[in-house]
C-alpha cells in the first residue's frame, strides 16, 4: 500500500483562515481467490472567518473517493460529497449560540459478478443535517 498527503494553511488576513488538505492511497493484496485492488483520494477545504472574540463562522467542503476491485467477486466505486456550515455568536455576556447545517451525497456504484450481487447496484444516498447549541457559562456552582 502506498499513501501520500498534503496540508496547506493560509492566513490571508487576521480574520480569515483557509485550510486545504488531501490524501491519496493505492494498493493491492494477492490471495488464493484472486487479487484485491484498491485506491482512493480525499480533499478537504475549510474557510474560517472571525467576526469578534465571540462570533465566527466556518464553511467546509469535502470530497472522498474509494474504489475497490475484488477479482472474481465485485467492484465498487463510492464517491462522497459533503458541505458543512457553522456560525457562532455571543448573546449577552454569558451565552454563546452555535448553529450549523450540512449536506452529504454518497454515490455508490457496484459492478456485480455472478457469485455476488448488491441490489440495486447503483445508489445515491443523501443526508441533510442541522443543529443548534446553546452554551451558558455559569459562575460558582449554580447559574445566577
Amino acid at each position: 500500500m502506498s499513501q501520500g498527503g498534503l496540508r496547506v494553511d493560509w492566513y490571508p488576513s487576521a480574520e480569515n483562515t483557509v485550510t486545504l488538505q488531501g490524501d491519496s492511497y493505492a494498493g493491492s493484496e494477492a490471495a488464493t481467490s484472486g487479487t484485491t485492488f484498491l485506491d482512493g483520494q480525499n480533499l478537504l477545504g475549510r474557510w474560517t472567518h472571525t467576526i469578534s472574540d465571540t462570533s465566527d463562522f466556518s464553511l467546509q467542503a469535502y470530497f472522498d473517493r474509494t474504489w475497490r476491485d475484488i477479482s472474481q467477486s465485485f467492484a465498487e466505486d463510492l464517491k462522497t460529497y459533503d458541505i458543512d456550515f457553522q456560525f457562532r455568536f455571543g448573546l449577552g455576556q454569558r451565552q454563546i449560540i452555535t448553529w450549523g447545517a450540512g449536506y452529504r451525497l454518497m454515490q455508490d456504484e457496484v459492478h456485480n459478478s455472478p457469485a455476488l450481487a448488491f441490489l440495486p447496484p447503483d445508489k445515491n444516498m443523501q443526508l441533510f443535517s442541522g443543529f443548534v447549541q446553546d452554551e451558558i457559562r455559569c459562575f460558582r456552582i449554580a447559574c445566577n
